[in-house]
């Protein structure tokens, strides 16, 4: 009988004992040998467990490797940014900003920037009629490039003009009409400013062409209002040095000389420059802060008044104008960038260099002035003095801020 028999007759209970016997014999071996299988699937079971924890701890250390690396490059790919972008901005920029006209600089005053003295010097010695007023601000914008604001009083009405510009090595970005347009810059001197043309025309003429102009412009003044107020262009016949057109301005209360005319050029020269000038007046904008008053004395005409020159104030400002207006002349000399980048190529140093030898040599002398006064006073003064040319700019119903004291 085999044993499949065998075991169907133990089931079912009828084996006989030595078949019972037999059966639970080959029962314990089973169970021996299934015991011991298990025994070793276990083992293998933790084997394999030990395997994949090698190979965790070998993908945890490759990522830790990883990332370690990663934030290297990283590190140092923003280091190499942070470094680029420093030279760019700290290096490269403030030498590129100092191979050029940097307004933000302060190199002439301890407290106020450089465009602030820049624009008062040229703005005195081309612009008759106007004066810097209110603050100065410079803005550099790195690379050579720089935002300016400042503020323009017109002396006729007392308007003041807000102006706003760029400069981008020593470039002007854009057009600014009201910068130092050729429109600013006193063309109502033209005739003095060439004398073999009228005298050309003169010796096609009977009349002095010089008096049949005059006549006409008094002609215009005679029929205004006698308290208009006239701003106009008065030249000489002769030119009055420093000490005569001081003792001139001291005898006419009513007009106000706002500006004054100074010869760089023979009188029997043509000449297509610009003129330049300085204002006789202590008003305006003025500081503490002072440039190299070893080098420009007085280039601030306010400070004559001072208690270190009572001699100037005792003799009469006749010297002061000529120390005054010399400083100014030879600073704008020293700021050839300023010249460049502000006027744009109406001026340059070679001319302000000119006009310092020419007074240096013949003096500082007055061909004519800017004034400003009412009609009737205007009239009496041209008929008063020895005037060669008469031109208005422009006519007020009456003088502003009559009762405005100081101007």
């Amino acid at each position: 009988m085999n044993f499949k028999a065998l075991l169907d007759k133990y089931k079912k209970g009828i084996a006989t004992e030595d078949e019972q016997n037999l059966i639970e014999q080959e029962i314990d071996k089973f169970e021996a040998m299934e015991e011991y299988l298990s025994e070793g699937l276990e083992m293998d079971f933790r084997n394999d467990e030990s395997l994949e924890d090698t190979h965790l701890s070998e993908t945890a250390n490759l990522k830790k490797s990883v990332n370690r690396r990663l934030r290297k490059v990283v590190i140092t790919s923003v280091v190499s940014v942070m470094v680029i972008l420093f030279s760019i901005f700290y290096i490269v920029s403030p030498i590129i900003d100092s191979m050029y006209y940097n307004p933000s600089r302060k190199s002439v005053g301890e407290y106020q920037s450089d465009l602030f003295f820049d624009l008062r010097v040229l703005t005195e010695l081309t612009l008759p009629g106007y004066d810097l007023s209110g603050p100065v601000i410079s803005e550099s914008l790195g690379f050579g490039r720089h935002s300016i604001h400042f503020s323009r009083k017109d002396l006729l009405t007392k308007d003041t003009q807000n102006i706003s510009a760029q400069i981008k090595r020593n470039n002007r970005i854009g057009s600014y009409e009201y910068f130092f347009g050729d429109q600013y810059l006193n063309s109502a001197f033209d005739s003095i400013k060439r004398p073999k043309f009228y005298d050309s025309i003169s010796q096609s003429m009977e009349e002095d062409p010089f008096k049949v102009q005059m006549e006409k412009v008094m002609n215009h003044v005679e029929q205004l209002n006698p308290v208009s107020y006239v701003s106009a262009y008065v030249t000489f016949n002769n030119d009055l040095s420093m000490d005569e057109f001081w003792e001139l301005s001291r005898s006419y209360e009513n007009i106000d000389f706002k500006w004054v005319g100074i010869r760089n050029f023979p009188d029997s020269e043509e000449y297509s420059r610009h003129i330049t000038g300085f204002k006789p007046s202590f008003d305006g904008i003025q500081s503490p802060d002072i440039a190299d008053p070893e080098r420009y004395p007085l280039l601030q005409l306010v400070d004559a008044m001072t208690k270190d020159n009572p001699s100037l104030v005792r003799d009469g400002l006749g010297k002061a104008y000529e120390i005054h207006y010399k400083s100014l002349l030879r600073f704008v000399n020293d700021r050839p960038d300023a010249i460049i980048a502000l006027t744009q190529g109406s001026f340059n140093k070679a001319y302000y260099q000119d006009a310092l030898e020419y007074v240096e040599e013949n003096g500082v002398n007055a061909f004519g002035v800017l004034i400003h006064a009412e009609a009737q006073d205007l009239i009496d003064f041209v008929n008063t003095e020895d005037i060669k040319t008469l031109e208005l700019e422009r006519v007020l119903a009456s003088k502003p801020y009559v009762n405005y004291f100081g101007f």
